[in-house]
């Protein structure tokens, strides 16, 4: 009896460790999901003030995930594992607020979309 709990607790703590390792494999590099989240946020900007159409708002849109080879649910799998520790989600809005200011700065240059 008391080898099957044992066997159980290992059986349940080996299939949390591997689920665990599995939703981390799928996540972006962080210089990737910052530059891409700088970017969202300046081409949302954009859209707003020139009030386009929804077609070519998702088109632009559309156009930075193509630009940075990655899918919608890369970007979202990466940002939940970002939200889950306030501390890394700190880290990661000041690294995208750094891009937009050197951005700003002309010291980068934006992707052509």
């Amino acid at each position: 009896m008391e080898s099957l709990k044992t066997f159980s607790i290992i059986t349940i703590i080996f299939l949390i460790s591997c689920s665990e390792k599995k939703t981390t494999s799928n996540l972006l590099p962080d210089s990737t999901i910052v530059n891409f989240q700088a970017d969202l946020m300046i081409v949302q900007e954009e859209n707003q003030l020139l009030r386009s159409d929804s077609l070519v708002r998702h088109q632009r849109i559309d156009s930075l995930y193509t630009h940075y080879h990655i899918t919608k649910k890369q970007v979202e799998e990466t940002l939940d594992f970002y939200r889950k520790d306030i501390n890394r989600w700190k880290e990661f809005y000041q690294s995208v607020m750094h891009r937009l200011e050197s951005l700003q700065r002309n010291e980068i240059q934006p992707p052509k979309l």
